[in-house]
């Protein structure tokens, strides 16, 4: 999905808006992002869509609108980054010259290693709270929407996959005993995923 802002140039503002290489900060952009996306119902920053703010449908289709950002918050920023991590946590110094990387390839050989680990490594240590957070979704979710359990499913069954990183200490079996009885729940059908609503094709100010 694509981040629609005027500092980025992604969504048409006015001049003063828009990214200006001699005054423009990256600042900037962590505010726009902080004030227009990471908010607690982004739907209201739709263009228009803020005059439905307190009526039934407007807070319907703000509940509908938060289920989808966070089934693919589970799928894109959590399942394929353990499954396929960015290659900036697989590769380093692809730059170097050749002779340089035959005389240290051993090292970067380690040093690949371990990169690869980071993002198991970040998902191992905070898988408790991770599906803590998931479940609370889903809860929130199903008061008003359909089941979207099926990407928090897979989830759970990778972080039960990833073995004790290198260093650490195997907190025990408390995370495996939890998820035991919840992995084989009732799962939706594995069709293909269908747009629930003609708010994810507007690129807007504030969309995710």
């Amino acid at each position: 999905m694509e981040v629609c802002l005027s500092i980025l140039n992604t969504w048409h503002g006015r001049p003063e808006e828009k990214w200006n290489p001699q005054t423009s900060s990256f600042l900037q952009v962590l505010v726009s992002v902080q004030s227009l996306i990471l908010v607690a119902e982004p739907y209201f920053n739709e263009p228009g869509y803020e005059r439905s703010r307190g009526t039934p449908s407007g807070t319907q289709s703000s509940r509908e609108y938060d289920g989808n950002i966070r089934q693919a918050t589970v799928k894109w920023a959590m399942l394929e980054q353990m499954r396929n991590p960015s290659p900036c946590f697989k590769e380093k110094c692809q730059e170097r010259g050749r002779g340089e990387e035959n005389e240290r390839e051993e090292e970067e050989g380690v040093n690949r290693g371990r990169d690869r680990k980071v993002i198991h490594k970040h998902f191992y240590l905070k898988r408790t709270e991770i599906m803590s957070q998931c479940e609370e979704w889903i809860a929130d979710i199903q008061q008003y929407s359909s089941d979207k359990r099926r990407h928090t499913a897979q989830l759970r069954e990778e972080l039960l996959k990833l073995p004790c990183p290198d260093g650490l200490e195997p907190d025990g079996d408390e995370f495996s005993e939890k998820s035991a009885a919840l992995i084989l729940k009732d799962l939706p059908s594995q069709d293909a995923e269908k747009p629930s609503g003609s708010q994810e094709s507007h690129c807007s100010e504030g969309q995710l």
